[in-house]
């Protein structure tokens, strides 16, 4: 790449980061609201509805967000015309399966009877549909403009706990309704700023077949990931409520969990710039000159790390009287997790380039199958503290593997653009 491509890239990440930055600020501030107006019983069911809002909402990406900016990076360029059609067939696909979740969601009150799930539940369609218009913004290289919708969620979220702060009792149920309005008018501003193209009731089978050719490998990669991810808060939900584990034992990971909300910014910044550069390279040069660069990225990452690392220990004993001390060391042991994240998502990138997506796969089964045994051993003998070491393992799994993939099976494929068959095929 060169000095140009990678100035790109670093304003790229700047735009993003800085954005997700603040966003991350004000979400640590509604942190601290509820994490001091709430027991530790109270904000471990708080981090279990927002743990099962964020894993619905990537029930609409399944790998589909990040196939579309693989797929249009260079179409957008090159073909405008062409490019406007792939993005209202990809939007009324996303349409399609937004109808679908709230069909679940009716299905689930009909048998639950509980509003408030159904209202966690239907919440994040919007939430989800607003990550694909922030996609069609990626594409055409708006990268400030995504920073910047990406802190207003946080904005509107602290609105709504700061308003609910100001009474004597701040209850969950209120708290998810609050943040059910706020997913609605995130959709609304994301709508009116994404700029879209003509609506029209276009799915053009071509375009989705391309799609989905590359989001069949993604779609598995992403359940897995989906899982994975909040594959804690999980178990601990289901061991506290059978009486394995006391029910303050989710409260005290989700304190963890919850304040480290601002590390994967840092990951999620640098994969969101990288990803439209890393996917259009051409040659196995190009993916060796990225190879050599990755090193130069481990002094700041760890310095930030130890920063945090240090500082967290007073930040958070003072921070809540004491309140969350157990939380201290599953936070410092999430840190060391998420380093471990930054240099596996910089290197898996690489497969998108390669069209060897099935390695990503492979990659979030193995630690999938990992996370489940062992939350399984690790939390019902040692609850939080058991869930934070089972967290920091399946990372470090990954990362070998991602190191391992690319050292061993990394190949590159110069299959073209995966639109280049159909455009070619038009006359000229």
């Amino acid at each position: 790449m060169s000095a140009l491509s990678n100035n790109r890239i670093a304003r790229d990440f700047l735009s993003l980061f800085s954005g997700r930055l603040f966003g991350a600020g004000v979400n640590f501030l509604v942190m601290m609201l509820l994490l001091n107006r709430l027991s530790v019983s109270e904000f471990g069911q708080f981090t279990y509805f927002f743990a099962l809002m964020g894993a619905l909402q990537l029930v609409l990406d399944v790998g589909m967000d990040n196939s579309f900016v693989a797929l249009s990076s260079s179409q957008y360029a090159q073909d405008r015309a062409g490019y406007d059609r792939s993005e209202i067939t990809f939007l009324n696909l996303k349409y399609l399966i937004g109808a679908l979740c709230l069909a679940v969601a009716l299905g689930t009150l009909a048998v639950k009877q509980d509003l408030l799930l159904f209202t966690v539940m239907l919440s994040s369609v919007p939430l989800g549909l607003a990550d694909t218009l922030l996609t069609f913004l990626r594409v055409k290289g708006e990268f400030k403009t995504v920073g910047a919708l990406v802190a207003v969620i946080n904005v509107m979220r602290f609105a709504v706990v700061g308003l609910l702060a100001l009474s004597e009792t701040v209850h969950i149920d209120t708290v998810m309704y609050g943040y059910a309005l706020s997913n609605l008018a995130y959709f609304g501003i994301c709508y009116a700023r994404a700029r879209l193209a003509k609506w029209h009731s276009l799915l053009d089978r071509e375009i989705l077949k391309a799609v989905f050719s590359m989001t069949k490998w993604l779609f598995l990669y992403n359940i897995s990931i989906l899982l994975m991810m909040r594959m804690e808060v999980f178990f601990l939900k289901l061991y506290s409520a059978d009486g394995a584990i006391a029910e303050a034992e989710l409260g005290v990971y989700g304190a963890a969990f919850r304040l480290a909300f601002f590390l994967p910014l840092i990951t999620n910044s640098l994969t969101a710039a990288l990803l439209p550069k890393v996917s259009q390279m051409k040659s196995q040069g190009e993916i060796d000159a990225y190879l050599r660069r990755i090193p130069s990225m481990i002094l700041p990452v760890a310095a930030v790390f130890a920063a945090s690392y240090f500082a967290s220990g007073p930040l958070i004993h003072y921070g809540f009287s004491g309140k969350y001390d157990p939380s201290i060391v599953i936070f410092q042991l999430i840190l060391f997790g998420v380093a471990c994240t930054v240099f596996t998502n910089s290197l898996m990138l690489l497969f998108y380039s390669t069209k060897q997506l099935n390695l990503l796969v492979i990659l979030s089964t193995v630690q999938l199958v990992a996370n489940v045994l062992l939350d399984l051993f690790l939390i019902q003998s040692h609850g939080a503290l058991g869930a934070g070491w089972a967290m920091v393992v399946v990372r470090v799994i990954g990362l070998v593997l991602v190191g391992y993939f690319v050292m061993a099976k990394l190949r590159f494929k110069p299959e073209g653009d995966l639109y280049a068959a159909k455009n070619s095929a038009d006359p000229a």
